[in-house]
């Protein structure tokens, strides 16, 4: 394999583990969650989502790195991107709104991950009722979900 395919190869695997990972959560570990007393399905959903969020995370970071090698291979530099002269063709106005929808799901994954997640967790450790904040995670994982399939038909597209 050459250089490039590695950084493709590098680039599926990530996309697969993470949109895969999204996935199981939510059609495997959460339905099979409900049958746990709220003690046991909450330290499992806490450690799920804590664990998952440090393996997303390293898996969003491949993403960026080899999707920017990518581009570069494909003509992108700071100066056309900046001015928009590299978004003027068709691979460019996909990726362009490629970007655009990652740039969002990163909110919302940070959204999740870093506030609503946490919270919902120390209110249910803390002997409280966290269902409020479970909801608004479950909603952010749910928009998650939806923009990644959203990201892999841009992918998808780009390339045949």
């Amino acid at each position: 394999m050459t250089w490039y395919h590695w950084v493709v190869y590098t680039h599926v695997m990530s996309a697969m583990l993470w949109v895969g990972g999204m996935f199981f959560i939510s059609l495997v570990a959460v339905p099979a969650a409900r049958d746990m007393d709220l003690r046991r399905r909450t330290t499992l959903m806490s450690t799920l989502g804590r664990r998952f969020r440090d393996v997303g995370w390293v898996l969003l970071a491949l993403l960026w790195i080899t999707g920017a090698v990518q581009m570069w291979i494909r003509g992108a530099t700071w100066s056309n991107i900046l001015d928009g002269s590299f978004f003027t063709t068709r691979f460019g106005s996909l990726m362009g709104s490629k970007l655009l929808i990652i740039l969002v799901m990163m909110v919302v994954s940070a959204l999740h991950d870093w506030v609503i997640g946490p919270r919902a967790a120390a209110v249910a450790e803390a002997g409280g009722d966290p269902e409020r904040l479970r909801r608004i995670a479950a909603w952010l994982g749910r928009i998650n979900a939806l923009l990644a399939l959203g990201i892999v038909g841009h992918a998808v597209v780009m390339v045949r």
